[in-house]
């Protein structure tokens, strides 16, 4: 919540006023919005074999939120957008920036990239049936990790009386960090018991993800400024597996079995749109 407090006091204030003594010709528009929206996110699903698929147990907030977007336009037709969003948990862990350059009025390349946070079921608890944990990893119900987006394509421009727009064709790479988990297992009707432990390396999966800005614009309080309603919309698709390495500790860390575990890739789509209001000066 601060941080978002912090992000709305700071694209409230008219950029070219905080650097008009050292950047004055820079900057020739700024742009703020503030809008709720909807995220969610589909995770192709596929049976359980003797070994955890960890697709099965990846999953993203689907949620709404609320958010704030700054987009400056500066000399020489570049420009930078910076949005966050606040979750229904109150925490702005979604974090999404984007660097355009405009050589043409209507025609431009972009380079974007994204932090967003999915999470891990307990999915150490579904390892055998067998079997069953006698001390979690945590005492947490989630594993969370940050998937991150590196994107670069075209960005359209269009405009027609009051309303104006952008549409963007990316795509990139979605990266997923390591990580590292372990339970404590006992065997049902037995003494035996054991360790196990997942390394799952960083994983790297190409996407697509085109998105669309509508602006709609009500009024012009001078003539520099106006104020309107805003649409934002984005698609995304890829598809990935997680691959990990497994060792179990029968009794003792001498008894060691180590296995290399690797599934099909799976399909992720996820879904984004927001409606807000605009101001721009």
């Amino acid at each position: 919540m601060k941080r978002l407090l912090i992000a709305l006091i700071l694209t409230c204030i008219p950029a070219h006023y905080v650097f008009s003594y050292t950047l004055t010709g820079w900057f020739e528009e700024s742009k703020i919005s503030v809008f709720g929206g909807v995220a969610t996110h589909h995770i192709e699903k596929r049976n359980s074999s003797e070994d955890v698929n960890l697709m099965n147990y990846l999953s993203y907030r689907n949620e709404f939120y609320l958010g704030v977007d700054a987009h400056v336009y500066l000399h020489e037709q570049w420009q930078f957008n910076i949005k966050t969003y606040l979750n229904s948990s109150l925490r702005t862990d979604d974090v999404f920036a984007k660097l355009i350059y405009m050589p043409h009025e209507k025609i431009g390349v972009t380079l974007g990239y994204a932090s967003i946070p999915v999470q891990y079921g307990l999915y150490e608890i579904h390892e055998q049936p067998q079997y069953y944990t006698t001390i979690p990893n945590s005492d947490d119900v989630y594993d969370f990790a940050k998937n991150e987006l590196f994107l670069a394509g075209l960005a359209f421009s269009f405009e027609g009386g009051k309303f104006s727009g952008t549409i963007y064709l990316q795509g990139g790479v979605s990266y997923l960090p390591n990580d590292f988990s372990f339970s404590w297992q006992k065997k049902y009707d037995s003494n035996e018991r054991r360790l196990v432990e997942y390394d799952i390396p960083e994983s790297y999966a190409f996407i697509i993800q085109p998105e669309v800005e509508i602006r709609w614009e009500i009024a012009k309080p001078t003539t520099d400024t106006s104020i309107g309603l805003q649409f934002q919309g984005k698609w995304n698709y890829s598809k990935r597996n997680i691959d990990y390495t497994r060792n179990i500790y029968t009794w003792t860390t001498d008894n060691k079995q180590t296995e290399i575990i690797s599934h099909p890739k799976q399909s992720i789509e996820g879904v984004d749109w927001n409606i807000g209001l605009f101001y721009i000066f």
